[in-house]
């Protein structure tokens, strides 16, 4: 097999791992959780607060993704709230912060907890496989 066909095989290889990892990435989020309604403060969606049950698969304290909106679907950006949506503590809106004193929607969160596993194995492979492949290429080109 010489060079040419070499760097083609890995490129694809590359090409469909990403893909693979990109769908897997799709199906980590976790389900749509609202741990209770706005009170007198206001609405508070915290990471540390939600228990992880059968109801909450997926559902990690650390998450590399969340995603924030009303129970309604509406996206928490577009709401007029001041709203802190992160992956540090989840969804804080308090009523004293609102303007003309408006109260807090009621919010969901959902986080995604997946992290590029099967890509991020394919590369530790590579590297540890950089050698062999260094070695590979330089016969090959010997060769020719």
């Amino acid at each position: 097999m010489g060079r040419v066909t070499t760097v083609v095989w890995v490129t694809a290889l590359i090409f469909v791992l990403s893909l693979c990892d990109a769908r897997a990435q799709t199906d980590c989020w976790s389900p749509w959780v609202s741990r209770d309604r706005p009170s007198e403060t206001g609405d508070w969606e915290l990471l540390s607060s939600i228990v992880v049950t059968s109801e909450t698969p997926g559902f990690c304290l650390k998450p590399v993704q969340i995603q924030c909106q009303t129970v309604s679907g509406r996206p928490y950006n577009t709401t007029g709230d001041v709203v802190a949506c992160n992956t540090e503590v989840g969804l804080v809106c308090e009523n004293e912060k609102q303007t003309s004193g408006r109260r807090c929607q009621d919010y969901r969160i959902r986080v995604n907890c997946c992290t590029g596993k099967l890509f991020f194995l394919f590369v530790l492979f590579l590297n540890s496989s950089m050698a062999e492949i260094g070695n590979f290429w330089r016969n090959s080109t010997s060769e020719s």
